[in-house]
């Protein structure tokens, strides 16, 4: 896959993903400059086969909820997901616990966009 194919099947998975969570503001100008600012983030990994880890790829599945693992490397987004909630994780509870998922992944997937640290905007 070439990164530019990468970058659209992510562009889509995330434009859906926004749209099931009902943001509005979510347009795909903005999630291709998120992913524009990622790619060129991990530009010294050699995306040339997309070149996630496996935690990046869990980051994204949590905070979209679509699937980026499987087999034997969905343990990977299992480790994640308990991280994130401070205890184990069964199956069952990723439907319930999506809302949650969600939010505790938003700072990481926010900081895989742009290369750097979140920082929560500064109210005036």
């Amino acid at each position: 896959m070439t990164r530019e194919e990468a970058k659209m099947v992510l562009c889509a998975n995330v434009m859906v993903a926004c749209d099931r969570a009902g943001f509005a503001e979510c347009t795909c100008k903005l999630v291709e400059e998120a992913l524009d600012m990622a790619i060129e983030a991990l530009d010294e990994k050699k995306i040339g086969e997309v070149g996630m880890t496996d935690r990046e790829r869990a980051i994204i599945m949590a905070y979209t909820g679509t699937v980026m693992l499987c087999g034997d490397k969905l343990n990977v987004f299992y480790e994640y997901v308990s991280e994130k909630l401070g205890r184990p994780v069964w199956t069952h509870e990723f439907i319930d616990q999506a809302d949650t998922i969600k939010a505790l992944s938003k700072e990481d997937f926010l900081s895989l966009c742009s290369g750097k640290p979140y920082q929560k905007p500064k109210m005036s």
